[in-house]
């Protein structure tokens, strides 16, 4: 009986010894969205994927084409500027793009892409809305941001409906960039 108690007192000890908080006062690493975009950032990957569903009424068969790519030959860069907020972007990247055709894949190279056009930008939350020269409005989800990481996240979605088809299309591209 004495043995049990015993070992049940040593387990308990070394629970409360092994539970006892960490007081050396070292930082977390950094995660989240908080830090502030300002700054000159070079990308560092770009992924790619979507597809294209187009249903022929007459008939009513679909149509659907799936992508899926990888940036390579990334040399591309931005730059956040504040009072004004402007985005100077330079650079471009190639896509290592594999089309799906109804499940038939052909792999292709998109070369000499361009990630976003330069602009003006707000943020607000974890949206970036760019509005371009030609007054086109992007919204970009900003993933990731950390005093040396970023990740945007571009979403574009379409639809199209005539007497003859109706097609819907989703896009999206992932950028991570560091400084």
């Amino acid at each position: 009986m004495k043995k049990v108690l015993l070992l049940t007192l040593a387990l308990t000890t070394s629970l409360f010894i092994s539970c006892s908080s960490d007081d050396d006062n070292t930082p977390a690493p950094e995660t989240g969205t908080d830090a502030n975009i300002v700054g000159t950032w070079t990308a560092e990957s770009v992924d790619y994927s979507g597809f294209t569903s187009t249903l022929v009424l007459d008939t009513g068969n679909t149509l659907r084409v799936e992508y899926t790519g990888t940036g390579t030959d990334i040399d591309f860069g931005m730059v956040f500027s504040e009072s004004p907020n402007e985005l100077v972007t330079s650079g471009s990247f190639d896509l290592d793009l594999t089309t799906s055709i109804q499940g038939i894949p052909e792999q292709s190279m998109v070369l000499d892409l361009d990630f976003l056009e330069n602009g003006t930008w707000v943020r607000n939350g974890n949206t970036l809305r760019l509005t371009t020269a030609d007054s086109e409005v992007i919204e970009i989800s900003i993933e990731l941001l950390t005093e040396n990481s970023l990740r945007l996240r571009l979403t574009e979605e379409s639809s199209i409906s005539t007497s003859e088809i109706e097609e819907e299309e989703l896009l999206v591209t992932v950028v991570t960039l560091s400084r």
